[in-house]
Formats: C-alpha cells, structure tokens, sequence
C-alpha cells in the first residue's frame, strides 16, 4: 500500500516536472519570437536612419556647390559628421546582417541543446568507466593480506561521488 502511495506520488512529480519544462520551454520559444521582433524593428529604425543620413549628406553637398554660401566651414563640419555617423551606421548594419543565421542551419538552441547532451552522455560514459576501475582496485585491495584501509576509503568515497553524479545527469537528460 505505501509503495502505490509512493508511486502515485512518483507520477504526480514526474507531471508536475514536465508541465514546469513545458512551460518553460514555451516562455523561452516566446522570448526568441520577442527578441527576433525587436531585432527587426531596430533594423527597420537604423535602415531608416540610414537613409536620411544620406539626403542629409547630399543636402549638405548641395549647399557647398552653392556659390552664394560664402562660410562654409560650418557646412563642412557637418558634412564630416554626418558621413563619420553614416559610416558607422553602415558598418553597424553590416554587422548584424553577417551575424544572421542562415535559413537553413539548425537553430543555435536546439544545436547548444545537441552539444550538451553528447557532453552529459561522455561525462557519463566516463564516469562509468572511472567506477569500474575504482570498484576492480577496491577488489584487488580486498584481497591483499594486508589491505590499504585509507586508499579503500578514499576509492568508496569517489565511488558514492561517481554514482551521485551520474544519477544526477540520468535525471537531467530525462527532463
């Protein structure tokens, strides 16, 4: 009777566990769709800054044509200000653009995703394979006449450690 109770309780967790995931997983899907929406309008913004930078530009050039403007220092410093802000503008731009990826490559969420799992999966696996070596080493002291009970001790203690860890990354990997 306790070890149904026990289970039921299990079960409800294990619900209770995935409903949290999912929920967090949809509020991170909505925060990507947020940030690639303001992504965009800023692009749209600097576009737009762009461009009147450039009329300003040709504006200004037009001006220095002009043979009634007699000082045109002014005129030149401004000239230099709006094509330094134009130039970085540009640069700023084409950042960005390069910085896109492409439509066809896996999204960097799914890809960090993958890359995590195979790294859990290794550390695993390696864990594993320093635990049998630790348990053949704690097989081979017991059976010395004389055993090594500080080196037997320490082996137990990383063994309990090895084991705590991959029950850890078993749990992470089934959430």
């Amino acid at each position: 009777r306790e070890a149904e109770t026990l289970a039921e309780e299990g079960k409800k967790e294990q619900l209770k566990r995935k409903k949290q995931c999912k929920k967090f997983t949809s509020a991170e899907n909505r925060d990507v769709q947020l940030m690639h929406f303001r992504k965009e309008k800023f692009v749209q913004e600097l576009e737009k800054e762009i461009k009147k930078l450039h009329r300003l530009g040709d504006q200004v050039k037009t001006w220095l044509k002009q043979a009634d403007i007699k000082d045109k220092s002014e005129l030149n410093r401004a000239k230099k200000n709006i094509e330094l802000r134009y130039k970085r503008g540009k640069e700023f731009y084409k950042d960005g653009e390069s910085s896109e990826p492409k439509a066809g490559d896996v999204s960097l969420f799914q890809q960090q995703e993958q890359e995590n799992f195979e790294f859990i999966h290794e550390s695993m696996q390696t864990l594993r394979e320093q635990l049998d070596a630790m348990d053949a080493e704690m097989e081979m002291i017991s059976k010395q006449k004389k055993p090594n009970e500080d080196r037997r001790a320490m082996l137990e203690g990383m063994t309990d450690g090895h084991k705590w860890h991959i029950k850890k990354m078993e749990r992470l990997l089934r959430h």
